[in-house]
């Protein structure tokens, strides 16, 4: 093969190798209703709230592989429907709301099911924290739960004291449905990033300095 032209294949072999981190994720929701951390609480208004909240049962499609996963809903007044399937992609937590978001999510997963209470308020904190960012598609008001308060904050110190986010985020296609976290998946996912990592621009940069030394050499 001609030197350049083998440069070249291999430099779009690693720019494909990378692009195959951003693929479509799908989600299908899972269960009946009775599958679900069912709680309830008292808003603001004085009108009662009665919610599913995370962790939520779904089964998740990533590269070809299908698995089961667990996640937690950012967005109160977007609707999804049990069974549906929705398109979408997985992104990395950024922003300040995202990370303390993603702290809230580590404690969901280490809180029993059957502690509604617990799950309930996490969740709320988690709904508060997303509303400044939600599309917001069904209109309604952010209810308050006076239970997610001490959350919230606990969510702010540790990222202000330097917590690094692990949860990822999914963007659906539609964005009049909701963005979820994931708290668990039995598969890899792999988030989409607006720019390459630093670690793949290296990789990169590091393979075509080596290649264009390999072509002057032959040359």
């Amino acid at each position: 093969m001609n030197p350049r032209n083998f440069v070249l294949a291999v430099v779009a072999a690693l720019l494909l190798t990378t692009a195959s981190f951003a693929g479509t994720v799908t989600i299908t929701l899972d269960g009946n209703g009775g599958d679900y951390v069912y709680y309830q609480f008292v808003d603001q208004f004085n009108n009662l709230q009665q919610q599913y909240v995370a962790p939520y049962p779904v089964t998740v499609t990533s590269n070809g592989l299908i698995g089961g996963a667990a996640l937690a809903c950012y967005d109160i007044n977007n609707p999804n429907y049990l069974g549906w399937t929705y398109p979408g992609i997985v992104v990395y937590s950024t922003t300040t709301a995202e990370k303390e978001i993603s702290w809230l999510g580590d404690q969901v997963k280490g809180t029993p099911l059957s502690d509604s209470t617990t799950l309930g308020a996490l969740s709320n904190a988690m709904w508060e924290l997303g509303f400044g960012s939600s599309t917001n598609a069904e209109g309604g008001y952010l209810p308050i739960d006076p239970a997610a308060a001490p959350w919230i904050t606990a969510a702010q110190a540790a990222v202000a004291d330097g917590y690094q986010p692990d949860i990822l985020i999914f963007i659906p296609d539609d964005n009049g449905t909701q963005r979820f976290g994931f708290i668990h998946s039995d598969i890899p996912l792999y988030p989409v990033s607006p720019t390459p990592e630093p670690a793949s621009l290296m990789l990169l940069g590091t393979s075509a300095l080596g290649l264009a030394g390999f072509l002057r050499h032959k040359s």
